[in-house]
């Protein structure tokens, strides 16, 4: 029996053997909604993370308005050290954290205010753009927009020390010089002061919005987020909504676009250049044809790997059959790629969905193969915005949670901002050594059950002796399994329970 349990471990899915652990979880927060949109990591192995919420009590005791921007430092093992609120008395929110060649912080978002600590709001939404020093004090603040509804979702420090955000816009006044359509993908250069240099709008007659921005190593910028155009600075699609990226020069003036997706909705949520010169991407699909051929369900996250110029090198789709979402993607230390998101899935790539959504996060190898992905949090939603990667290879996911059971501890209310680390051990021989399974009856025609110690949510995969999985499902120990849609013959049956401890056993379908 062990040298068949051998080579089943060398034939299925690495990500059934080789899922990290947690270190550790932290909610912050009060009473209401708050929720987390972006982390840095600091070099001493502290983080910061920065979103926006509606608590004035518990850790966020002092708001000024509606909605608060709440910077928050924890340290190496997740202790809160010390927060701060920024805004004004009306909607404040933060959606983009970079860290600062002076050892500060950089912030993007909205504001609706024009009090406290917000000043020269043009009209309704203005993209806000807050720089911060170390302990967090304001260096200086800037409102950008017109007198309709202005966003920044990103920002990036550039080579002259300057700061570069990307946004959406639907003004066609004030800062904004020129609008294509209903809404356009705004980019706006600062200078290390906060002073205007400079504004571009992109997009075509419907409505395109910009969601990530990053630096490339030519000293300009790739932007991505969404278009419905078909005109104007749009030159492909791919039908209905596509991921719409975009590289800008140093001076932020179009070098080349992209669009990737099918006839569905799809969205980009961000996007990185990576060692090789290339490009990573990653956001929702809910089409299943184009570049999303092989959707699973509702919706799936779309992973899209290029080369310098926007060509397509692999294309990988992620999921299950409910809603499953794509917020962040980075390079990790081996050349793959660690992907977060949200998953209410609980089949295809999907295994181990604790409640109505989950916490998302998935490996890939440097060729786009799901090497693991795991599902945290507990009975109720939770949902992760942003991933970075320590030093020692370890992972930390932020973003918000809703639970209080499960992976979840210590949420104050509605919705806490929620930190998660998982160890850095991610390899396929630091798991568990699978344990024999017993299954039976077997042979079968119809249902087979394990027989296990005890009874608890188990991870079902079969796999045939080709290494391919054939089904997947969630079931408790106690419950039988519906083999009666498989081929007659042998196959390998693995469990894994939310311990990742590992059981296996074959049993022939007749």
């Amino acid at each position: 029996m062990i040298s068949k349990l051998l080579l089943f471990c060398l034939l299925v899915p690495a990500c059934a053997l080789s899922q990290p652990t947690i270190e550790w979880t932290k909610a912050i927060g009060g009473t209401s909604a708050d929720e987390i949109h972006a982390i840095q990591l600091i070099p001493n192995g502290h983080c910061m993370v920065v979103g926006f919420g509606l608590s004035n009590n518990g850790d966020f005791l002092g708001k000024y308005g509606v909605n608060d921007i709440w910077l928050a430092k924890l340290d190496a093992s997740g202790n809160l050290v010390w927060k701060q609120n920024y805004g004004g008395l009306n909607d404040d929110r933060a959606y983009g954290l970079k860290s600062t060649s002076d050892g500060g912080w950089i912030v993007a978002g909205k504001t609706r205010s024009n009090s406290v600590d917000v000043s020269g709001n043009h009209g309704d939404f203005d993209a806000w753009v807050v720089r911060l020093d170390s302990l967090g004090n304001i260096i200086w603040q800037k409102c950008l927009g017109g007198s309709g509804a202005d966003e920044a979702w990103n920002v990036v420090q550039a080579p002259d020390g300057g700061f570069v955000v990307v946004g959406t816009t639907n003004s066609t006044d004030g800062d904004i010089t020129v609008n294509y359509g209903i809404d356009d993908v705004w980019v706006a250069k600062l200078d290390a002061t906060g002073n205007l240099l400079w504004q571009r709008s992109f997009g075509g007659s419907e409505s395109d919005e910009g969601r990530a921005i990053s630096n490339t190593d030519d000293g300009g910028f790739i932007i991505a987020g969404r278009t419905s155009s078909v005109d104007g600075h749009i030159t492909q699609t791919q039908g209905g909504m596509d991921f719409w990226v975009v590289k800008l020069n140093f001076e932020g003036k179009k070098e080349w676009d992209k669009n990737f997706g099918g006839i569905g909705i799809d969205f980009a949520e961000d996007v990185h250049q990576t060692r090789d010169g290339g490009f990573i991407v990653t956001g929702v699909t809910r089409s299943n044809n184009g570049h999303a051929t092989g959707s699973h369900g509702l919706y799936d996250i779309l992973v899209v790997k290029t080369d310098k110029d926007g060509e397509v090198e692999w294309i990988k789709v992620l999921g299950g059959s409910n809603e499953d979402t794509g917020r962040c993607i980075i390079q990790t230390k081996d050349d793959g790629y660690a992907v977060c998101g949200q998953v209410q899935s609980s089949d295809g790539d999907a295994i181990g969905n604790d409640g109505l959504a989950d916490g998302w996060v998935v490996k890939l190898s440097p060729s786009g193969e799901l090497q693991w992905q795991k599902s945290l949090g507990g009975t109720q939603d939770e949902n992760f915005n942003a991933i970075i990667e320590t030093s020692e290879g370890a992972l930390i996911m932020a973003g918000h949670a809703r639970s209080t059971n499960g992976d979840v501890t210590g949420v104050h209310g509605e919705t806490d901002y929620w930190v998660v680390k998982l160890g850095a051990d991610m390899s396929a021989t630091s798991a568990p050594l699978p344990i024999p399974l017993e299954l039976y009856p077997n042979p079968s025609q119809h249902r087979i059950f394990l027989q296990l110690p005890v009874d608890e949510l188990m991870y079902i995969s079969i796999t045939d002796w080709q290494g391919r999985v054939l089904q997947t499902a969630s079931i408790y120990a106690h419950q039988s399994l519906d083999i009666s849609a498989l081929p007659s013959g042998a196959y390998m049956l693995s469990a894994t329970a939310k311990s990742g401890q590992l059981y296996v056993g074959k049993f022939v379908k007749e």
